[in-house]
């Protein structure tokens, strides 16, 4: 389980590894000595022009380690680079060579997710009369209130092309 101890040995062994990749001179940022923590419902963490790393505190007390490492190490990416860089090609590039990866690719993730309490619930209606529950969303989005599946039937999932969406209010 994820602790506030662990969690500070792993981001001082992802800035060890980082240093190696990139000379600490040439980082955008300098990192500071310790990570902080933030309760957010959109972010598994957050990188600052001072340097600091933020991790979200939903990852206390769960077996995270891989999305936790991956988290860091794409903040990480965000002190070389430079914070104001948002996910530029420079940004890529730096994630690239840290191994970043896409959180979805995680299935630690839905244990994060877990622990959010999402306002709204997405289900996908497929015109075959099927629908499949999208995942939790904290407003309503034009994506999907505006979807017109006439206009817009590249929408699909697995193939099946969407009808429409449905928001449940949890």
């Amino acid at each position: 389980m994820l602790t506030k101890a662990l969690i500070e040995q792993i981001y001082n062994q992802e800035l060890s590894i980082a240093t190696k990749t990139y000379a600490i001179n040439l980082w955008a940022h300098q990192p500071a000595s310790s990570v902080t923590y933030i309760d957010s419902k959109t972010k598994l963490g957050l990188a600052s022009y001072t340097g600091q790393i933020s991790i979200n505190t939903r990852f206390l007390a769960t077996a995270t380690t891989n999305l936790l490492i991956n988290t860091l190490r794409h903040e990480i990416s965000h002190l070389i680079a430079g914070v104001g860089q948002g996910h530029n090609k420079h940004f890529k590039r730096v994630a690239s060579a840290l191994d970043v990866k896409s959180n979805e690719s995680f299935d630690e993730l839905a244990v994060i997710l877990s622990k959010i309490d999402f306002k709204y619930t997405v289900i996908a209606h497929f015109v075959d009369g099927g629908n499949q529950k999208i995942g939790g969303v904290h407003r309503k989005t034009a994506k999907y209130t505006r979807y017109n599946s006439l206009e817009n039937k590249n929408m699909s999932i697995e193939g099946r092309p969407i009808k429409e969406f449905e928001f449940i209010v949890n």
